[in-house]
């Protein structure tokens, strides 16, 4: 299943997204679902994947059979997960300023020297 994790979050994703890019015949929402893919995928990992190697090794088959199965439902196509949650969480334009709000404050806090 470790392997199947890679194939299917890391390999396919990463081969569709190459392909578009180089293909240059893409449309905005492909752009779109495969951008919020990779930002998705790189949040719930660290959050959510990060949480669940907390718990006991007896539990570690079925959580790899669930991050899988989450994988999976980021870039299926019949589920488009990625573009469900990137529109849920920062579609929303108010949720888009406390971020960027949040993200200033730590850059002025811990990195003043540097300027956007």
């Amino acid at each position: 299943l470790k392997l199947t994790e890679v194939v299917a979050g890391l390999a396919i994703p990463a081969y569709a997204t190459l392909s578009l890019i180089n293909s240059g015949k893409g449309t905005p929402t492909e752009y779109k679902k495969w951008g919020s893919y990779w930002i998705v995928l790189a949040i719930i990992k660290k959050i959510i994947f990060g949480l669940l190697e907390f718990l006991p090794s007896v539990l570690a088959p079925p959580l790899l059979f669930i991050r899988v199965c989450i994988i999976l439902y980021l870039w299926l196509p019949f589920t488009e997960g990625s573009l469900l949650i990137w529109n849920k969480f920062f579609g929303n334009q108010e949720v888009m300023k406390k971020v960027k709000a949040i993200y200033l404050e730590l850059l002025n806090k811990y990195a003043p020297s540097l300027s956007i």
